[in-house]
C-alpha cells in the first residue's frame, strides 16, 4: 500500500450535532491541541482506562509550529474486544482537498481525477501557506 503525504481533507461540519449519541463521527472528532511540552510516562503500572487516556492525549497533541493547521482528528473510542472492524462510519461531505508543494505528481494527478469526478474543490498550498484553487 502506498501512502500519500502532503494532503489535507476538509469536511463540511456545518450540520454536526454533537448531542446525537448515535452520530459516531461527530462524537469521535476532536480538535488537536498544540503544545511544546514534552510528557514522560514513568510507570507501566496503569490500569486500562489510564492507558486509553494516555493514548488519546498523545494522539491529540502536536507541536505549536503546526497550529496554523487547525486540525481535527477522528478517534474511534471502542475497546478492541468490542470493535466491529466492518462497521461503516458515515463521514461528513468533503468540502475540499488541499495538497502541498511536495506532494508527488502521480498523487496530484490521482487527486485531480477524484476531485473532478466527485466535484470536490482541489487546492494547492505553498510552503508560505498561499492557496491556489486548481479545480
Amino acid at each position: 500500500m502506498q501512502i500519500i503525504t502532503q494532503v489535507c481533507i476538509e469536511y463540511d461540519f456545518s450540520d454536526v450535532d454533537t448531542s446525537l449519541e448515535n452520530d459516531i463521527f461527530a462524537l469521535g472528532t476532536f480538535p488537536v491541541q498544540y503544545d511544546n511540552k514534552k510528557y514522560e510516562v514513568i510507570s507501566n503500572d496503569y490500569d486500562r482506562s489510564m492507558i486509553f487516556l494516555l493514548y488519546f492525549y498523545s494522539a491529540m497533541i502536536k507541536d505549536t509550529k503546526y497550529e496554523y493547521e487547525k486540525e481535527w482528528r477522528y478517534i474511534h473510542q471502542v475497546p478492541v474486544e468490542e470493535a466491529n472492524f466492518n462497521q461503516k462510519i458515515k463521514f461528513k461531505p468533503i468540502k475540499s482537498i488541499r495538497y502541498g508543494e511536495n506532494c508527488l505528481s502521480e498523487h496530484v494527478a490521482k487527486l485531480k481525477e477524484i476531485c473532478k469526478k466527485k466535484k470536490i474543490k482541489l487546492i494547492k498550498v505553498s510552503k508560505h501557506l498561499e492557496e491556489k484553487e486548481i479545480l
